[in-house]
């Protein structure tokens, strides 16, 4: 059986993707949550919404405990040598800015749908509703597309 060391760069590589990977989902259950509360406010999707949120600290402590876990020893320090390497890297600096000028495209792409959104569907808040998924729908694209990029 042949085991390879795997660099302190490697793992602090994999915790970057991991790290991405747990602000995307967080990050998309936030949103969901807020357009169901805010634009079905006395609905059962808004209520489970609610009831989830009070579990949000609880999960979020969970996440950043395996990802600390998930390291295995490397210095996740964002100021040491190791990490400003790989977050200073060349093709990762370009990732970021395509992951950039994607995100910007998918919020104009959804201003036109989220505009005609309230002639289909009854909304109490449709501006809050029209805010809360272009928010969520730019940082969702942005995190995608850097993991995409960036493998």
């Amino acid at each position: 059986m042949h085991t390879t060391d795997i660099s302190e760069a490697d793992l602090l590589v994999r915790y970057s993707h991991r790290s991405l990977w747990v602000t995307l989902v967080l990050i998309v259950m936030l949103g969901a949550g807020a357009t169901a509360a805010l634009g079905f406010p006395g609905s059962a999707a808004a209520g489970f919404a609610q009831a989830l949120s009070m579990l949000l600290p609880i999960v979020i402590v969970i996440a950043l405990a395996a990802l600390r876990s998930s390291a295995k020893g490397a210095r996740t320090d964002p100021g040491g040598p190791a990490m400003q390497a790989v977050l200073n890297d060349e093709l990762r600096q370009d990732s970021l800015k395509r992951s950039y000028r994607n995100a910007f495209f998918a919020m104009l792409v959804a201003q036109p749908l989220l505009a005609l959104a309230p002639t289909w569907i009854a909304l109490a808040n449709p501006l809050s509703v029209m805010a809360c998924l272009t928010i969520m729908s730019g940082m969702a694209a942005m995190l995608a597309s850097l993991l995409y990029f960036d493998r």
